[in-house]
């Protein structure tokens, strides 16, 4: 599994185009691809059924940042998926500066439907450590770690 990689993939009905402007913005990120399901229609299969008002959803799009992608679209992967957010999956964060984490957690907060969860602390891991909610319902730890070996920590 050494050149596999992961992606965190969110489906988020209607709300992608969204996501992707605040990610980017959030996170420095860089957009490799985005397709809206008009665009999809027109380049890759004339014959899909786009229902009404679902024209300018994002079909797919990529943000790349460092080596994470984060992928979004509006669709349901299959039918029947709840795309209900959840918190039993986090994104974690962990950056290298205290700055470097001050200002994410600036971004991930400054939307007014965010919610900070864990308010910036030091504790026994981290410099820095918070937890925050963002619009689309991810759930974000962001951290700066006392100690960035992990066989080491706790010793």
């Amino acid at each position: 599994m050494k050149n596999t990689q992961f992606a965190l993939f969110m489906v988020l009905s209607g709300r992608a185009t969204e996501a992707l402007t605040f990610y980017q913005e959030a996170f420095a990120g860089d957009i490799l691809f985005k397709i809206t399901n008009q665009e999809f229609k027109e380049r890759l299969n004339p014959s899909l059924t786009i229902p009404a008002g679902e024209e300018h959803w994002l079909s797919h799009s990529i943000l790349q940042m460092d080596t994470f992608q984060l992928q979004l679209a509006d669709n349901p992967l299959f039918a029947g998926m709840n795309t209900t957010p959840t918190e039993q999956l986090t994104l974690s964060l962990t950056v290298d500066s205290r700055h470097s984490a001050k200002t994410i957690f600036e971004k991930l907060t400054c939307h007014p439907e965010s919610c900070i969860i864990q308010e910036p602390i030091e504790n026994e891991f981290a410099t820095f450590y918070a937890i925050v909610k963002d619009p689309f319902g991810l759930v974000t730890q962001i951290t700066q770690e006392k100690q960035a070996d992990p066989t080491k920590k706790g010793s």
